[in-house]
This record gives structure tokens, sequence and C-alpha cells, in this order.
């Protein structure tokens, strides 16, 4: 995966003249969807001729990789992303991501695809702009024959495409040929999908007359759901209104002016059910901008529709992007008070490049064009009816059902010429059908007030609802039978108590029907016995100037929290910092760390009046996210393994996993969220969806890899029994689901032998086995799997041999060798699902039997030109935020609430100079010919010609030939555990502390805290 293409300003790619137009434009907004975007494109990207698609690779391969592509192939390193199959004989298309900010992370991965794909071209607009904006720039930059519209998170069905090129040449180039979808749940999966188009005519017809499909208002048709033929919007001036809800008012725009309209029921689309949901669920004031768009559509309905040049329709287009849909002479365009509340103005139309994106004649708001204020097809939306009750007019039966409009009426069917024909009216089934979709979607508004609208502003909204009720009414509509036309009876009259009423007795009997538990009952299963010392803390104020650490339910002073702990004790002194560890764990606290026994009343009380709580995994179930408080979790790793929701996917891992549910209530506790690369902010995303802050800082915990000495790394080869005259390799394994015990997949004894008398091996099990290792090994492996810093290990050694574990990532910011064993990689990704193909992206040499394992290390290949260049390439996508200062910006950022644009700039890698190697790595020379051919799983490649090949090779870019030796630290400054060290306080609870070469093995999780989640790596 490359880095973002640099750039000066932002830029929209302009339009090619050379070659024909694509057939599909497909938009795609994508401010923050980051997590998912790559998703997206790829299944547009992916499309194939002949309908089949390219289904995803298995087991979870990356998003966005795609097929690789021949430089890819040619240089054995990853895949180019978003390099797809060609499309051959399918439809031509080009895919327009629409993103926040040049520098935005979507914008990011627009660019890397659009690097290695000329049918990418992103564009930008603000995200001030909104959804419709976005899609606003996308309708100005297409060159397709149709639109399509992909939300970010979304998807098209393998073979969608060609699906639609048949259709439309079956049918014939329609306005708006109707999609069939399904909506996938982000955790169930997909929904059972009805049919969208009961009784729908085989081929085309034309809605606004046709009487066999009254259903088709547009109203409830989402714009993604359709692809809409580029020269009929045009033409029309049709764009998305402003603000929520804009799908209502473009639907029912387009289908008033659609005279060719044609379905295609087959699942096209699948669309994501978000676990935070819509916009539209949530409270704000931007639920009154329904009201503004169902008085637009039924303003047109009213005035009809028209029939222009080739029999296509046309209809009285909308006011130019931007512009209010509130008359300026109404009150609620000048004054938001007494039909609205006061809302800011509404930011201006979309952009891109920072400018604001010139129209072409015809295009939606162009000077000139149907649509734009003060052109001859313009219109204004329609003024209030000043004979219509007021907002604060008591609940009146007798008030009037409709009035008369006046000469000036903008809502007169004859109160505007029409730039495309005479007008023609609305059939009245389809006005009827029409009116009821809009009032529907006003009523369950309506009905959800309480929760939505601030307070007061619902009887607000059912006044002004009421006023567009009575006022654009049609003759002869009969509302519905039932008590959902007593709801359209109501809201005429403007009856709001007892509308209020009626829905309080009716949410009333549901709660009945599902039955009560007593309150009893509640009480004590929300609130065990043990907790009510808790819940009395939590009646005390919080402590702003208290934090509280855990790392690993409590193993120790270790990762992340640790490095943030020892950051905060230097740059935030005011601050009490308080780390929560098992019992066990305690015997082997650093001096000078105060810490607390989890499960303990102190523990507890600490938790209830904390202001931070910083962890890299979770917290117990039972603690609440008190207002004010922050809560940061670290993580500890990056995912190459599916984490959190995506492990209900893989069986065996989701059967060890716990609740989702109760992993998902502890996620909505976050405040922030840290990453170490744009990998991990892309599947983080995923994985643990919630409303957080991700912070792009880098891991506080691999600080330490860019501020030890040689010095340092002597002093932890002593302390762990390495001999100075041998080259140490960490051989770390990861845990894998499928076994409950134990297995070092290498006789590491074997392995000794075969790879040569110069190395020693320093096994690393993974910390679920910390019990599980003890076994008898010859003279030359070590087991560190009891020391307690995994940095302290990585700086001693002088290699790395993993598998998939997460070491990977934070051991090559060394800039050292790494060898991945992959003896079961297709079981492991199979059973464990991983977020990419790290056979397409190595870090290094890939063996895959234990012989070429260490043919690999006798004849240099783990350690030669080739080597060095896969491990740049991993450095550059996996290692960029790693720079030595992750620690002080979170601390900054967090504690001291320092705004980001003031935290030290991220480090380029090239200009970093990683802690030294105690042995530079030179591979053994071998006897002529005792290399030659290579046996079956070997790495393959050359190991370089000389001693200079290899040191070259292992060099940091810019990097002189000898780097001079970093001053040895004063005395008490070397990193505790390879980190920052101790604060010089003195201990207030603090024992002396263990020898962590001889630390016991770690414990378990507390029996008060929650079984191990699917967070765990």
């Amino acid at each position: 995966m490359s880095e973002s293409i640099p750039r000066s300003e932002p830029v929209v790619t302009p339009p090619t003249s050379a070659g024909p137009a694509p057939r599909f434009s497909v938009i795609v907004p994508a401010h923050g969807v980051a997590g998912r975007l790559s998703q997206a494109l790829d299944s547009v990207l992916r499309q194939s001729p002949g309908g089949t698609g390219t289904p995803s690779s298995p087991g979870g391969g990356t998003p966005g990789s795609g097929p690789a592509s021949a430089s890819a192939r040619a240089g054995g390193g990853a895949p180019a992303i978003g390099d797809g199959p060609a499309i051959g004989d399918g439809p031509a298309i080009e895919v327009i991501p629409v993103c926040a900010a040049p520098d935005s992370l979507d914008a990011g991965i627009a660019d890397r695809y659009a690097h290695d794909d000329p049918r990418v071209r992103p564009v930008w607009s603000p995200p001030e702009a909104g959804l419709s904006g976005a899609r606003n720039t996308g309708i100005t930059a297409a060159r397709g024959d149709y639109l399509l519209f992909l939300d970010g998170d979304d998807a098209l069905a393998p073979g969608a495409l060609d699906a639609v090129a048949v259709r439309l040449r079956e049918v014939g180039d329609v306005d708006v040929l109707c999609l069939g979808h399904e909506r996938v749940h982000w955790w169930k999966g997909a929904l059972p999908a009805e049919d969208p188009f009961p009784g729908a005519p085989d081929g085309a017809f034309a809605p606004a007359q046709a009487a066999d499909a009254p259903w088709l208002t547009g109203a409830e048709l989402p714009a993604w759901s359709a692809a809409h033929r580029r020269a009929f919007v045009t033409a029309h001036g049709l764009a998305f209104p402003a603000g929520a809800y804009t799908d209502v008012g473009w639907g029912g725009l387009e289908m008033l002016a659609a005279q060719r309209v044609a379905v295609l029921p087959r699942v096209c689309v699948r669309h994501l059910v978000r676990r935070q949901g819509s916009r539209l669920r949530e409270p704000g004031e931007h639920h009154f901008d329904l009201l503004d768009h169902v008085d637009l559509v039924l303003t047109r309905a009213r005035q009809g529709t028209t029939t222009g040049p080739h029999g296509h329709g046309a209809a009285p287009e909308s006011p130019g992007p931007g512009a209010s849909n509130r008359p300026a002479e109404s009150p609620e365009a000048s004054d938001p008070a007494p039909n609205r509340p006061s809302t800011s103005s509404r930011a201006p139309e979309s952009t891109s490049a920072g400018k604001p994106i010139p129209s072409s004649p015809g295009s939606p708001g162009s000077p000139g064009s149907p649509g734009s204020p003060g052109s001859p097809g313009s219109i204004s939306a329609g003024t209030p009816d000043p004979n219509s009750p007021s907002t604060s007019a008591p609940e009146s039966p007798s008030a009037p059902a409709s009035t008369p409009a006046s000469p000036r009426d903008p809502h007169s069917a004859h109160a505007h010429a029409h730039a495309h024909g005479v007008p023609r009216p609305l059939p009245a089934a389809r006005l009827h059908a029409l009116f009821a979709a809009l009032m529907a979607q006003v009523l369950r508004t309506a009905a959800a007030a309480p929760v939505l609208l601030p307070d007061g502003a619902g009887q607000v909204f059912f006044d002004r609802a009421g006023q567009l009720y009575r006022r654009h009414r049609p003759i002869g509509f009969h509302p519905p039978m039932g008590p959902f036309g007593v709801q359209h009876l109501l809201l005429s009259t403007g009856a709001y108590r007892s509308f209020t009423a009626l829905r309080g007795a009716r949410q009333s009997a549901r709660r009945a029907a599902r039955g009560a538990v007593s309150s009893v009952a509640r009480v004590r299963a929300r609130h065990p016995r043990h907790l009510a010392l808790y819940r009395a803390a939590l009646r005390r104020p919080v402590d702003e100037n208290l934090a509280v650490y855990c790392a690993y339910w409590g193993r120790g002073y270790l990762c992340n929290p640790a490095a943030v702990h020892a950051a905060a004790q230097r740059l935030a002194p005011g601050i009490r910092s308080v780390f929560l560890v098992t019992e066990e764990a305690a015997e082997r606290m650093p001096e000078g760390v105060e810490y607390a026994v989890l499960g303990s009343t102190g523990a507890w009380d600490l938790l209830a009046r904390a202001k931070y709580l910083v962890n890299n995994a979770n917290f117990a179930g039972a603690v609440v996210k008190r207002p004010g408080t922050v809560h940061l979790q670290t993580q500890h790793g990056t995912p190459l393994k599916k984490m959190g929701v995506e492990q209900a996917e893989y069986p065996v891992v989701a059967s060890q996993s716990g609740s989702f549910g109760g992993l998902l209530a502890r996620v909505d506790r976050w405040d922030f969220n840290l990453s170490s690369n744009r990998h991990s902010t892309e599947v983080w995303e995923r994985e643990f969806p919630a409303e957080y802050e991700t912070l792009e800082y880098g891991y506080p915990r691999n600080d330490v890899f860019q501020s030890a000495t040689a010095a340092d790394v002597a002093r932890i080869r002593r302390r762990l029994g390495v001999p100075e005259d041998r080259t140490a390799i960490l051989y770390a394994p990861t845990h894998r689901d499928y076994r409950s015990a134990f297995h070092a997949h290498l006789d590491l004894d074997a392995f000794c032998a075969a790879a040569g008398e110069e190395f020693v091996v320093l096994l690393r099990a993974h910390y679920f086995y910390e019990d599980g290792t003890r076994r008898r090994f010859g003279g030359r492996v070590i087991d560190v799997t009891a020391h307690r810093s995994a940095e302290e290990v990585c700086l001693a050694a002088d290699a790395l041999v993993t598998d998939y574990s997460s070491i990977m990532f934070d051991y090559a910011n060394l800039d050292r060798p790494i060898v991945v064993y992959a003896d079961d990689w297709d079981v492991y990704r199979e059973a464990r699902g991983t977020t990419f193909d790290l056979m397409e992206c190595p870090p290094g040499p890939v063996a895959t039997t234990a012989a070429g394992l260490a043919e690999a290390f006798r004849n240099g290949s783990w350690a030669g030109p080739r080597s060095a260049e896969l491990r740049g390439r991993f450095r550059e996508r996996f290692c960029a935020f790693d720079d030595g200062r992750a620690a002080e910006r979170v601390v900054r950022r967090v504690l001291l609430g320092e705004p980001p644009e003031v935290l030290p700039p991220i480090v380029p890698l090239a200009e970093r100079t990683p802690a030294p190697a105690a042995r530079p790595a030179t591979p053994s020379v071998l006897p002529p010919g005792a290399a030659s051919g290579a046996r079956p799983g070997a790495a393959s490649d050359a190991g370089p010609s000389t001693a200079s090949d290899a040191a070259s090779a292992r060099r940091p870019a810019g990097a002189a030939a000898t780097p001079p030796e970093r001053p040895a630290r004063a005395r008490g400054a070397s990193p505790a555990e390879g980190r920052a060290p101790a604060p010089e306080a003195p201990a207030t609870r603090s024992p002396a502390p263990e020898s962590p070469a001889s630390a016991a093995k770690g414990p378990a999780p507390a029996a008060n805290e929650p079984a191990p989640t699917p967070e765990k790596s």
C-alpha cells in the first residue's frame, strides 16, 4: 500500500477528453467511513465481464488490496491498491470518491487507489456541506452516461454493473433505473429483502402517469438504489437539497420529472445498516429539514409535470445548490422564531480543490441553467398561507383543510413559466400516493419528537407539519384507516396534545404486551452487592487530577499504558497517576509507581472518581462512563488477525470471545482510540464501531526503539543471558485459537543445529501460554517468555522470526531483519481471519517449512538485499507514526488538552535512527555450492555477495556507513521495562520490584474482570 500522493493544494482530477465517456459514474461520498471505504471501492473496481464479479479473497484479505498488479508481481511485494481485473467487454466505469479534505484519512485512501487505477478520480467537498454537497460535487465531476451513488460503507454486489448494462439494453436509456438492494445489518448480516417494486411493469413506464405504479413516488427511494441518466439530471437542474433527509427531496423531484423509468429487481447494492445508526435517528434541529423537502416536493407536484423535447419530462427545477427551501418573505427564512428553534446558517455548497467547482452549461446550479436561481425555469418554495393558523393557535377541529392560492402564490400551477413545455396536471392517484408517502415520514418523525427534537421543539415541528398538511392536501384525498388515519386527522387539525396522548398510550400498550420486569429485580440484576461501594463513590465529584491506568487485565506495568504513565509523570506531574494490577503482578511493580489491586475497595473508588482512564484492553463491564471523564483505549498491537466484532464471522474464535454485546458496551465508553498506522485506523473503525476519535500518534511503547542506546542493548542482553559473540534470533509465535496449549511449531534445538553455530534463539511465547512453555531446551535456546517487557526482548534480538504475531509490526521499527515462518498460513487465515494477506506484503523472506527457515539463515537471505527491500516496504506501510514521540503526543493531547496543531509532527522514516543491533546482520558465507538448490519452503532470496553489501542493506536510509554510538544515558535514566524511566518520587504503595528476568508467570484476568474479550491479541 503506497503512501498518499503528496500535493501542495487540493486537486480535483479533471475529466479527460481522450477516449469515450464511461457508461457509469459511481459517486462515493467518503467522509467518516474510512474504515470501509476500501471495501466500497473494491466492490466497484472488481466488477467483471459476464456479471460474475470478483469476490473478496477468502479469509479476510486486505480491503483495497485487489489482485496483484503486474508491477507488484514482478517485484514480489504487496499488490497495487485497487488494481482489479480489466473490465474487458463489460461496461466502462469511473469511480469518484468525494473526500472531506485533501489531507483527510479518506482522501489518503482514495489517492492510493487513484495512483494505481486511472478509473478513480477523487474530488473533495468540505464536511460542512454534508451528504448533499458531496453528491452534488460528484455530479459536477461525472462524465458517465449514468450516475450511481454508493455510500462509502456500502458495496455493489458482484456483477451488478453488468446486470445494469444488460437491463438498459433491454429497456433503453430510461431516466431512472430502480435497483434491487438489500440492507446488511452491521451485526446480523443481510436482512430478508422484500420485493421493492410490487406490480412494476416489465419494461419502461412513466411513473407520473402510470396507474399501475402509484407506489413509485420517489419519497422513499434512496438515491443509492437507482441509476440516474446524467443528461436527464443536468437537463432538469436536479441537485440534492441541502440538509438532512436529502433523499426525500431528490427522489420526489426526480420522479416528478422522469418520463421513462424501469426496474431491475436483482440485488445490486448492499447497504450497510450502521451500528452508530443513521443521522436521521440522532436528536437535533436537522429534523426540520424534512419539512423543507416535503414542502418543496409537494409544491412541484401541485404545479404538475411538463413534457419537454423528445418526449422527456421536465418539472419546475429545484433552487440552486445551497439555496434555502424557505421563501425569503416567510417567517421561517428571516426569523426562526416562533416556527423553528434558532439554527446556524446552511453551509456553503460543495467545492472541490478549495474553490467552487466550475459549472458547465446545464449542470446543477450553473448560471442560466434550469434550476439556477433567477433562471427562467427556477422557482422558489411556497410561501406559508397567511390564512393558516399560527403555531400557537389552540386545537381547533374546524381549522381549514386547505386555502386558495393568491394571485402571486408560487404554489399556483400557472404562477411560473416552464422552460421545457406546458405544465400537465399530475394524476390524482399519483398525487395522493405522493402526499401519503411524504406525510408518513412526517408523522414518524413527529411521533419520535421527544427523542429526536430539542426541548419544546416537538410542538413547533408538529404545528409546522400541520400547516404543510393543510396547504398541500390534495382534493379528494382520504386518510388511511386505523390508528394511522387518526394521526392524519390530528395533524390536519393541529391537535398536538391529543397526538402526544395517543402516542403515549400506544407506547404503554407495547410495554405491557412485552411484560414488565419488576423494578426491584432490575436493580438487583444491574447492581451486584459487591459494587455498592463503587455506586456510592460515583456520587462523589470527579477528581480532575486523577488518572487510572491498566494493561492486559492487570498483568503489570506494561505496554502502552505504562509508557503513557511514565510520560505523564514527566509532562503532567500535577496529575496523580495510579496503575491497577492483580495481586500477583503487584509484587513486580517498579519503584515509584503508585498502584492499587484490582477488585479492592481502593481500586473501585479510583475507577469511580478518576477523570482519565487509560487501558490497552478494557475495564470491567460494571465501570460507568461518567460525564466529563476521558477514556483512552491504547490498543496493544497492529491488527493482522480479525478483532472485535469481525471475529463473529469465525466460529472457533467467536465461541471463545464472550459477549460481543458486552464488548460493544465497553467500546462505547472510549473517547480516544490510539493508532500506530493508517492500516490500524481503517481496521479499528470496522472492528470497534463507535463514536470515538482516533489518535494517529503511534504506540508509546515503541518510543524506546528510537531512544535506546547501544549500551542499553548490551545491558539487556546481559540480563537475558545472551552471549556477546552470538547473533540472537527472537522466535515469537502467536496464539492459535484452535489449540488449547502452547505448540512451538518448530523444533528449536534442531533449528539451531541447522542454522549454524553463530545463532542463539530467544523464545517468547504468547502471554496466553506463559505457564505452558516450561520445557528443557538445549544451551542455544533461551526462554524469555516470562520477561515482562516485550520491548526489551526486541532490543536484545538481532533478528526476528515470527509467524503472524503483531510483534512483527513493532520490531520493524528497529529496521532489523525479519523472517516469516508461515507453516500453517492457510489454516490460520481460515480459522482466525486476517485483515490483509501477509504473504503479499511480508516484512522479509517467507519460509513455509522448518528446513526452509534454517536454509534462510544458512545462505544469508535472512539479511540480504531482498530482505531489506521487503522490510522497507513493510515499514512504510506499518511504521509511519512510531517515531519515538508517541507518548508525548498522547499526554499533551489527552491529559493536558493541547490542540492537535501544536503537537510534535511525525518524524519521517528516513530521518529516524533506531537503536543499533548488538551484532550487525552479517550473513554467513557458505562454501561454494553449499546453498545451491533451494529446499521446499525456503525463502527465495539471494544473500549479499560481500559483508559490505549486507551492511548497506541493513543500514537505515540516509544513515552513515558507521553511525557513531550515541552517548549513554545518565545513571537511572534507562527505560524501566524497556520504556521511559520510572518517576523519581518516592513510592506510596510500592513494594520492591522483583527482577523482571526472574518474574513469575503472568496472572490470568482477575475474577472481578470480564472474561477474555474479543480485543485480545
